[in-house]
């Protein structure tokens, strides 16, 4: 975003390319390249990519994983579609292979977890809901 700040103050201020390379000590060149990386919409970027998921959604995920440790991603997903959350199963893979951001669910260990039943799992081992 600074590059296009430089290009937008050669505007206000009516520099020429070599005018505005001295002024931030950068070369003819490079200010030519911004230009050029201007017109095609390469210079302008966000900080963080427009498809990413908000962080509620990262936490509902963990959420259900740490209270529910028997759903798997595919579950995951589908119970977060049915409250209107689409997202996808590599999404969900994606979000419990990252560390958590909330402190109290990395301290709870996995044997407090299992304390927790889940009722949309089995009741007995190999049937499914």
């Amino acid at each position: 975003m600074e590059r296009m700040a430089i290009l937008q103050l050669r505007a206000m201020r009516g520099w020429n390319k070599s005018e505005t390379g001295r002024h931030f000590l950068v070369s003819d060149d490079t200010i030519r390249q911004w230009l050029r990386r201007a017109d095609d919409d390469a210079l302008v970027q966000t900080q963080s990519p427009v498809n990413r998921f908000p962080d509620f959604v990262r936490y509902a995920v963990q959420q259900i994983k740490l209270f529910c440790p028997t759903l798997g991603k595919v579950k995951i997903a589908d119970k977060l579609a049915r409250a209107g959350i689409h997202i996808g199963k590599t999404t969900v893979e994606r979000i419990l292979k990252e560390r958590p951001q909330n402190r109290r669910f990395r301290r709870m260990t996995r044997r407090q977890t299992s304390v927790v039943s889940c009722p949309s799992t089995p009741a007995t081992p190999g049937t499914r809901t």
